[in-house]
């Protein structure tokens, strides 16, 4: 479940959540507090092939939507895709200092899959990305690399929730002062943090800064 509570972001920014874009959606175990937060449209993207059975069964009843994908930054790029012990903790990274974190976790399986831009397997399944108000992202390090390849759901959005590292939880991984950077030039800022005690990551909240021009376009988007 999310470490940020996100039902009052609609009266505190002023923008209404009736979109989700989920990404590294494991089980979809937040699929009913979307539901209940009056969540009108949620789409799922989880790159794990042997979750999609039961994701699936999760979220479909719900009326919610699931792509089955791994993204990264670049279409059809052949990527090792590790397994973790507890499946949650499955990444394209390796780990770093998440075996000192969490030693009970290991990575017990890779698969070789094909990756593709969030962007590409949107326009693959007919999904428009101006429904989406919120891009959630559970990546396990490989957040930048999405957002890289994510240029249409970037430019529509209005809030990024992202897992943050401060530690180099996975080799390589994005940490949070590279993640704050890029997202502050596409017009965000950071709003809330959640840090977990001792263990070097977290989940963040980012709004879009608003201008006059896009208040304006918002509004005609709802018409």
């Amino acid at each position: 479940m999310l470490l940020i509570d996100i039902t009052t972001a609609p009266q505190t920014y002023g923008r209404p959540i009736r979109g989700v874009l989920h990404v590294g959606a494991h089980l979809g175990e937040e699929a009913v507090a979307y539901r209940d937060q009056g969540v009108e449209y949620v789409v799922w993207v989880e790159g794990n092939p042997d979750l999609i059975p039961k994701l699936r069964a999760h979220v479909e009843p719900l009326g919610q939507q699931v792509i089955e994908g791994l993204v990264s930054d670049v279409d059809g790029t052949q990527i090792e895709f590790h397994v973790a012990s507890n499946s949650w903790s499955s990444s394209i990274l390796d780990l770093g200092t998440h075996a000192v974190a969490h030693p009970e976790v290991t990575f017990t399986d890779t698969k070789t899959l094909t990756a593709h831009r969030l962007d590409t397997l949107l326009e693959r399944d007919g999904i428009d990305p101006k429904r989406f108000d919120m891009l959630l992202l559970d990546l396990q390090g490989a957040e930048l690399l999405c957002l890289r390849g994510a240029s249409s759901v970037v430019a529509e959005v209005d809030y990024i929730y992202s897992e943050i590292n401060v530690d180099e939880l996975y080799v390589g991984c994005v940490r949070l002062p590279e993640l704050d950077a890029f997202l502050d030039a596409a017009g965000f800022e950071r709003v809330k943090t959640h840090l977990v005690k001792d263990k070097g990551w977290g989940e963040a909240l980012y709004v879009r800064r608003r201008s006059p021009f896009r208040r304006a376009l918002a509004r005609l988007r709802r018409r």
